[in-house]
């Protein structure tokens, strides 16, 4: 080839290839291999198809990603997005402006407000499972949920409370008697509600100014803000107050951060639909080195860290090492063979946090411009509770999670057994702790001493009793703590070697046991016969002084558990427990067609084995089908017939 068919080969590349994709951002496939045999088809620089989250979808150009359009994340309701910005764009560099977020459900509720005329009982946080309770203060009665739970999507289960006027005037007046049942209602008129005016970024429809007892108020908000602290809808009740408090209007697109300068570049930012968004650019001779397009987070703060303009430098074709992703988190951008000048950032997962959030760079050198970060817990402390055993998520604590703490037996829980990890990496309470359980001190006796673990008493361990000489140990000799904090019976007594009087056996029933010519510590056994029951104590200790534990105990007949047995009467039938009968139970009884019971439907066994009534029994129904009655003046009489 001549060196004119050089020149014109270049010409021709300069105007196709390089003029093109710098006026619409296209670029040469990868079929251009001879820079002399045509240039090939030139198409779209696109980046990769933005998937959707779980619990979010996309919308806009997401697949493929199209240079200098835009990807937007959205989350489902309950869900907000974590870790990334919602707007994404895709770059000339084939690659997004950031990382794809993931939408995690919200671990809050909303602030609750307590109703007019009314207040929140106790402390009503806002993480899941908190309970908020409602009282009205009188004469005002409570409308809606009195008890109101944080569910896990974020939402308060029940009804809005408000607090209502109680009704009781008997007089005939409409809503709006301004008489409290004081008479004659007199003039009847509309009960009325304060003005409700919109709140900032909103406007109101409706029954508004003034509210109309019965009617609505309905507070809109303006593209870009949401309803928060509150319903949308109010009505305004007979008591002449709003059914709540008026909400207000929150931004929920985006929110506007303070515009920056960048050192030998521009930056160019514009509010759109709710979202800040800036675009960077290099002066000739300085290389970007981040994102091209920074978008601003609800919070205020930007969602990717700011670019920065440094001066170029000659083409390298060293290439970084690969990088591996943590455990726990993912990287995202160039990564794997990354060339000078592509970046790579650590993404982390639920529950964890990276060490550094810095973005490494891929430098000339071939090197990372920094270490690649860890990803560490982001929950609450390990809970470890001597002498105690943990359930749920306790190590580390998961945010919204519960952790249970229970002690081991012998072991007292002292403080919350229950904690939740919050949000902000601590748990909802104090740490419990597990304290040794003991049972009461016990006193040596009189005349005698003990030994052991006694004062006080250890779970598990024993206290022993003992009597000086002369003197008999009524009683237990060794006394177990048992897990309960309580002894395993009475302590024992010393009493002085003497005797008791002798026993004589009840009437129906029978001794055993050292009963007669009884030394101090010895015990007689009472029994009765079949058909009775004892009554008192059934063993006496011989104690010091000649006296026995307890008086003497006595037989008494047992009490009757039947009644005799019962039989249907003639044209009837019985139904409950009847043949025979069980005290405290019932057997009822029911006549056939064209017969009526007579005496007591319902019999009850009683205690003393007895029927509550006699028998009942059917007899005939008499109907009555006609009858004439006659006046005889004289012979006072007249006729009738009846048919049976």
């Amino acid at each position: 080839m001549d060196r004119f068919a050089l020149i014109c080969c270049w010409v021709v590349l300069l105007l196709l290839c390089g003029v093109w994709r710098a006026s619409s951002q296209r670029q040469l496939d990868s079929g251009c291999n001879n820079i002399c045999g045509g240039c090939g088809q030139c198409q779209d620089i696109t980046c990769p198809a933005v998937s959707p989250p779980d619990n979010g979808y996309v919308d806009g150009q997401c697949n493929p990603g199209i240079a200098g359009q835009t990807c937007v994340i959205f989350c489902d309701s309950g869900y907000a997005i974590e870790e990334g910005s919602s707007q994404l764009t895709c770059l000339t560099s084939g690659l997004w402006s950031s990382y794809t977020p993931f939408c995690r459900r919200t671990s809050e509720c909303s602030k609750l407000q307590k109703p007019w005329n009314g207040q929140i009982m106790g402390v009503c946080d806002r993480y899941v499972g908190a309970e908020c309770q409602f009282e009205c203060r009188s004469p005002f009665r409570l409308v809606g949920s009195q008890v109101r739970i944080c569910r896990s999507d974020g939402t308060w289960s029940g009804r809005t409370s408000a607090c209502e006027l109680g009704t009781g005037c008997n007089n005939n007046c409409g809503t709006g008697c301004n008489n409290n049942c004081g008479g004659n209602c007199g003039q009847c008129q509309d009960t009325t509600c304060p003005a409700l005016f919109p709140p900032d970024n909103a406007y109101v429809d409706g029954q508004c100014n003034p509210g109309i007892a019965g009617q609505t108020c309905i507070i809109f908000c303006e593209s870009g803000y949401a309803i928060e602290g509150g319903p949308s809808r109010l009505t305004c009740l007979a008591s002449g107050q709003w059914n709540s408090y008026t909400p207000y209007c929150r931004r929920t697109s985006g929110a506007i951060c303070e515009f920056f300068d960048i050192s030998n570049g521009q930056s160019d930012c514009v509010v759109d639909g709710g979202f800040t968004i800036c675009r960077v650019t290099c002066n000739s001779g300085y290389m970007l080195v981040g994102s091209s397009v920074v978008t601003c987070s609800s919070s205020g703060n930007w969602n990717e860290i700011l670019p920065s303009c440094r001066r170029s430098a000659p083409e390298v074709t060293n290439i970084c090492p690969t990088l591996a992703a943590p455990d726990g988190g993912r990287l995202v951008g160039s990564c794997t063979a990354a060339n000078s000048g592509d970046t790579c950032q650590l993404v982390c997962i639920s529950g964890y946090r990276p060490t550094d959030t810095r973005v490494l760079i891929c430098q000339a050198n071939g090197q990372w411009s920094s270490s690649l970060p860890r990803c560490i817990s982001s929950g609450c402390p390990d809970i470890h509770v001597p002498h105690g055993t943990n359930s749920g998520a306790c190590t580390p604590g998961t945010p919204g999670q519960i952790c249970t703490i229970t002690c081991q037996t012998g072991y007292t829980l002292t403080g919350t057994g229950t904690l939740i990890c919050q949000t902000n990496g601590q748990w909802s309470g104090s740490t419990p702790t597990c304290a040794v359980r003991s049972c009461p001190a016990l006193q040596p006796p009189a005349s005698g001493g003990n030994s052991g673990s006694c004062n006080p008493g250890v779970v598990g361990q024993t206290c022993s009793f003992y009597c000086n000489t002369g003197y008999n140990l009524v009683g237990q000799a060794n006394l177990v703590c048992g897990s309960n904090g309580q002894w395993s019976t009475n302590p024992p007594q010393c009493a002085g070697q003497t005797g008791c009087p002798d026993l004589n056996p009840p009437a129906n029933g029978a001794l055993s046991g050292s009963c007669r010519q009884v030394a101090v510590g010895q015990s007689c056994t009472f029994s009765c016969q079949a058909g009775y029951t004892l009554v008192g104590q059934a063993t006496l200790y011989c104690q010091t002084g000649g006296r026995w534990s307890s008086n003497t105990p006595y037989c008494n007949r047992a009490a009757a558990t039947t009644c005799s047995s019962l039989v249907a009467p003639d044209h009837g039938y019985m139904l409950g427990t009847c043949s025979p009968g069980r005290v405290g139970e019932t057997c009822v009884f029911t006549c056939d067609s064209n017969y009526v019971i007579r005496g007591q439907r319902t019999l009850t066994c009683e205690s003393g084995g007895y029927w509550s009534s006699n028998q009942p029994r059917c007899e005939s129904e008499i109907i009555v089908t006609n009858y004439t009655l006659m006046d005889h003046t004289n012979d006072n009489y007249g006729s009738f017939s009846v048919e049976s």
